[in-house]
């Protein structure tokens, strides 16, 4: 048998056999020399003894085989747990479970068992529960969201700062507001502009006109990403749609009925000439962004009217008042639609306009060049023809104007009235506005320069010419600009990977030549 010192808490052991004929026996501590008590339990050979004598709530401690309370957690005698000994022990309980109806002794031990398995299993089940439902959630959480952006995707109508749009079914996805600039619903006429101006005014003539090539009308009025549609977005309208000439809540009009089935209504809203509104109720006129490539004082707008001609397209004076119906692009960008912009051209030859604060617009060829990418003539400062050799024996102009002008400027006299050679000061304005990125378009070597409209023209490193001999090609852009310095030299810019810059240089050079032009 064993019993603990209860000084030290060193576990002390005897033989009771050696001892049956005591009821005590003390024994010294080995560790501590403290004096430790056993008490000799005498067994009853004798079964009806056994039973009287054997207290029903005491039971034998398996450790040091002393008599402990059935309720106690531990031995006093030995310290052994006797709670966690019991429930450890699998046969102990399937033994106690088996003689539950039988054995009181052993029916407690099994009832805490099942109890604490109970309490887990239901532990574990709330745990299962909650992350079942917690895996619900999200899953319906995400099918909604999946339904929303499905639904956002889809829809056909919808608002935008503000300003109500339709989706007709276009094949460019281009979407048109149901109002025009101005109105509150769609058979109000709303406001009237002058083309490239952004506000309206009593009279609409020569004198008042003050064009800038940024203002865009529906722009300025409701804000970015609403925008006037070019000629093309205007054609696709009237090509891919049914439009009937009809009087909706008592204001006539056309109604342009999509591929898809929706429909907007344009007012007959007719325009405003000098102080006066003309054809209201007969005749429709709405801006385009398209300037006319032929007549650029003129821009694009289409017109429709009673007579069910339908919708046409005509150009007239810029500084008419017509009705503006603003677009935007399906993607939400606020720049030029998936449909092509008609292409301006001056005099037969292209420019573009990239959003710089002058309005200056810059061809997209050197003079003589077939496309961008073509280097074109060269030409001496003040000379309009080309010729073998650029040296200063061959050189013939020697005025002195401040600026080159008329016909001794080789981009007016090559290109037409109102083309010129750029500036000093135009062509500060396109290095400090634009990004420039040197690149190879179709097999040539220059820069792209992007304006603050997105954009852009390739300029081709030409180099120049000096006596009979090419210099710098694919590495230099050299380009004349038509500011003078003195009668000998005259500014031109320079461009390479390493820089932009402008220099003033000799006069008798052979340069190449990008015109600009304003209007």
């Amino acid at each position: 048998m064993k019993q603990t010192c209860p000084r030290c808490n060193e576990i002390i052991s005897i033989d009771e056999n050696l001892y049956r004929d005591k009821e005590t026996v003390d024994v010294e501590c080995p560790i501590c020399g403290n004096k430790v008590i056993f008490t000799i339990h005498h067994e009853y050979t004798n079964k009806e003894e056994t039973t009287e004598c054997v207290n029903p709530n005491l039971t034998k401690c398996p450790e040091c085989g002393n008599l402990v309370s059935r309720k106690a957690e531990s031995c006093p005698h030995c310290g052994v747990v006797l709670l966690q000994q019991k429930l450890s022990s699998n046969n102990y309980a399937e033994k106690s479970f088996a003689n539950n109806a039988n054995s009181q002794k052993n029916k407690e031990p099994e009832i805490l068992n099942t109890s604490r398995s109970h309490k887990g299993l239901w532990i574990g089940l709330c745990i299962g529960v909650i992350a079942l439902v917690s895996v619900i959630v999200v899953m319906m959480l995400t099918m909604e969201e999946n339904a929303s952006a499905i639904k956002e995707e889809n829809k056909t109508t919808g608002s935008y700062n503000g300003h109500d749009w339709v989706d007709l079914g276009l094949p460019s996805g281009t979407l048109w507001a149901t109002c025009n600039v101005g109105a509150n619903t769609p058979e109000e006429y709303g406001n009237y502009y002058a083309w490239g101006e952004t506000t309206t005014k009593r009279a609409y003539n020569e004198e008042n006109y003050s064009y800038s090539s940024n203002a865009d009308a529906a722009t300025a009025n409701w804000g970015d990403g609403w925008r006037i549609p070019s000629y093309d977005e205007q054609n696709e309208l009237q090509s891919n749609c049914t439009v009937t000439w009809t009087a909706q809540k008592g204001i006539y009009g056309c109604l342009f009925k999509g591929p898809n089935g929706n429909s907007i209504f344009l007012p007959a809203a007719g325009d405003r000439v000098l102080g006066e509104l003309c054809y209201a109720s007969s005749c429709g006129y709405y801006w385009s962004s398209s300037i006319n490539s032929d007549n650029p004082d003129r821009a694009w707008y289409i017109f429709f009217n009673s007579d069910g001609s339908g919708m046409n397209y005509y150009y007239g004076y810029r500084r008419c008042g017509l009705s503006i119906r603003p677009v935007r692009s399906s993607n939400g960008c606020n720049g030029a639609s998936p449909v092509q912009m008609k292409e301006n051209k001056l005099n037969g030859h292209e420019y573009v306009d990239l959003g710089l604060p002058s309005g200056t617009k810059w061809a997209s060829c050197n003079v003589g060049a077939n496309s961008p990418e073509d280097y074109g003539d060269y030409y001496s400062w003040g000379e309009t023809r080309t010729k073998s050799s650029y040296s200063l024996s061959d050189y013939n102009y020697y005025g002195e104007p401040s600026t080159l002008s008329g016909s001794v400027d080789v981009a007016n006299t090559k290109w037409g009235s109102k083309w010129r050679m750029p500036t000093k000061e135009d062509f500060d304005e396109l290095k400090n506005k634009c990004s420039w990125e040197w690149i190879t378009q179709n097999g040539k070597t220059g820069y792209r320069a992007t304006g603050p409209n997105g954009k852009s023209i390739f300029i081709p490193a030409a180099g120049n010419h000096m006596d009979n001999t090419s210099y710098y090609r694919g590495s230099y852009c050299l380009y004349w600009l038509s500011t003078s310095v003195s009668s000998k030299r005259a500014w031109y810019c320079e461009m390479c990977q390493e820089h932009r810059v402008t220099y003033q240089g000799d006069r008798y050079l052979g340069l190449t030549i990008r015109p600009v032009c304003n209007f």
